[in-house]
């Protein structure tokens, strides 16, 4: 790849951004054999800069392979990152994580520079002889990733004795078989909804340690504690869109939880029994208030009343929207109505809690209580995370509101339910766009398995 091919791709500026810290940046020409005496310094310029000059070296002949190299290279350390695709090598690509042979270390808390260490390592390996060469993988945030291609475990724990002899580090190993690499971006949400960015994350961190370093962005006085005044843990959980989310082992790295580039981790109070903070449900209880706020606006159907004007607790929300109402005595349909009132509250758990949602107005709905108006949220409520998002809470009770979000196999109406599923419920249900019930959802699902039709061809 020639220089101007480079950077019209705008790989200059995508190696800048990835490769923006300085130790790093050094790491990764050091990887692909650029000479240390004509290795640009960051100085009083900017990783453009640094990488521009380095660049230029590189196609004037500096390593062998030029920028296609370089390129691999840089595919070999983010091998999730999707614009570096095309270079990483053939053995690699649709693999759902780096392997290797040798043994990866892991050296913290050193002193000096990572090139040092680099330079250590490669000295403690010669003196034990057999290791083979150790690779310089990266090195961001304070943590330096090295690689011994042809050693053993045992032969690994002689460099990792030395360099820890010498108090020069904190190494570990890594394991057999696994290679450290980075995750160029990934994103974390505190209790509160707020975002953070965790970029160039070694996948060797463990969860615990992201969940630690969120915490930290929280005072004291605003993270939930116990009855004993302890901080309550700190739970994580893996968001995808289009899947329920799912809960992450502390104790486990990023890779092993497979987390992937540019995916949300949600971190939150493990929901106990007991007191929730004032300052966290403060914060909490304004977020709501501005995200029904805004999912009000622009719709002139959509009324929203609350008890309070800062940090409200209960709000009605006064809407239209197609539906029926309970059948006015024996033998008579449901009848058809077109508005609806409903509460919300947040009650003294909120946000470690769940809220609760009544309608206020008579519905048919198999999932919401004729007597009370109590409504299941389903997964809402099952797999509640303090982060609920109420602008998707507003969504889904229009949905449930117009009979488009429902579920007749465990209802708490169950003669709405079974209205439901007769042919006349299911042609009132099409006459309004709700969501017309499926004679196959009443089977399990071993027997829709079995229902399914299959087409099996031969392959000899």
């Amino acid at each position: 790849m020639d220089i101007e091919r480079f950077r019209e791709a705008k790989f200059l500026e995508f190696i800048s951004e990835l490769a923006s810290e300085e130790s790093n940046a050094r790491a990764l020409l050091e990887s692909v054999g650029f000479p240390r005496n004509r290795m640009p310094s960051f100085g009083n310029g900017t990783p453009i800069d640094f990488w521009r000059a380095a660049t230029t070296e590189i196609h004037a002949g500096a390593t062998e392979g030029g920028l296609g190299a370089l390129l691999a290279r840089a595919a070999e350390r983010w091998p999730h990152n999707q614009q570096l695709a095309p270079y990483r090598s053939q053995e690699a690509r649709g693999t759902a994580r780096p392997s290797t042979t040798g043994v990866s270390l892991i050296a913290e808390d050193y002193t000096g520079d990572a090139l040092a260490i680099f330079d250590r390592a490669q000295e403690y390996a010669r003196e034990a002889g057999g290791i083979g060469r150790v690779e310089l993988d990266f090195a961001v945030q304070g943590v330096v990733a090295l690689h011994l291609e042809d050693a053993s475990t045992e032969d690994a724990l002689l460099v990792v004795r030395r360099l820890q002899e010498n108090e020069e580090a904190t190494v570990s190993v890594a394991g057999d078989g696994y290679r450290d690499y980075l995750l160029h971006q990934v994103f974390v949400e505190g209790p509160d909804q707020r975002r953070f960015e965790l970029r160039n994350v070694p996948a060797s961190t463990l969860v615990a340690d992201v969940t630690e370093s969120t915490m930290h962005h929280y005072e004291d006085e605003a993270w939930p504690i116990d009855t004993s005044g302890t901080p309550r843990e700190a739970v994580a959980d893996v968001i995808r869109p289009g899947e329920p989310s799912r809960r992450l082992d502390g104790d486990q790295s990023l890779d092993d939880c497979g987390v992937r580039e540019g995916e949300t981790i949600q971190i939150s109070p493990e929901s106990t029994a007991g007191a929730v903070h004032a300052a966290l449900r403060a914060q909490a209880l304004v977020r709501v208030r501005n995200q029904i706020a805004e999912f009000a606006t622009g719709r002139a159907d959509f009324q929203v009343q609350a008890n309070g004007r800062q940090s409200p607790t209960e709000f009605v929300l006064d809407f239209a929207a197609p539906s029926f109402a309970p059948p006015t005595g024996p033998g008579t349909p449901p009848v058809r109505i077109d508005r609806h009132k409903l509460l919300i509250q947040l009650r003294a758990g909120f946000p470690v809690e769940a809220p609760r949602v009544f309608w206020l107005t008579p519905i048919f709905h198999p999932n919401i209580d004729q007597k009370n108006g109590f409504v299941c949220l389903g997964e809402l409520e099952d797999k509640y995370q303090p982060g609920l998002d109420f602008r998707h809470l507003c969504g889904q009770l229009l949905d449930i509101a117009q009979l488009r979000n429902y579920q007749t196999g465990e209802g708490l109406n169950r003669a709405a339910a079974n209205w439901l599923k007769s042919e006349q419920g299911r042609e009132a249900a099409a006459s309004i766009g709700a969501r017309v019930h499926e004679p196959s959802e009443d089977r399990s699902p071993k027997e829709r398995r079995r229902a399914r039709k299959l087409q099996v061809k031969d392959c000899y």
